[in-house]
């Protein structure tokens, strides 16, 4: 009896090692930050930063200091 729990044991750890592998890579493999930065909002946010310093850098370098009132 304690040998077949201690090999059901055993199968349930290396069971458990080979789950977390796959959970590593599906973590990688299905860009997890990238979802979880979509649904939190983050990456909208970042992209909306960029794209305001680049429309204040063109007006800047083009006819020197604009100002642009998002403040």
């Amino acid at each position: 009896m304690a040998e077949t729990l201690s090999m059901i044991s055993l199968i349930s750890f290396l069971a458990a090692g080979v789950f977390a592998i796959l959970a590593v890579i599906l973590w990688f493999v299905f860009r997890i930050p990238t979802v979880a930065g979509e649904l939190s909002g983050r990456i909208a946010k970042k992209s909306i930063e960029r794209m305001r310093k680049t429309i204040v850098d063109a007006a800047t370098t083009a006819w020197g200091p604009v100002a642009v009132g998002w403040d």
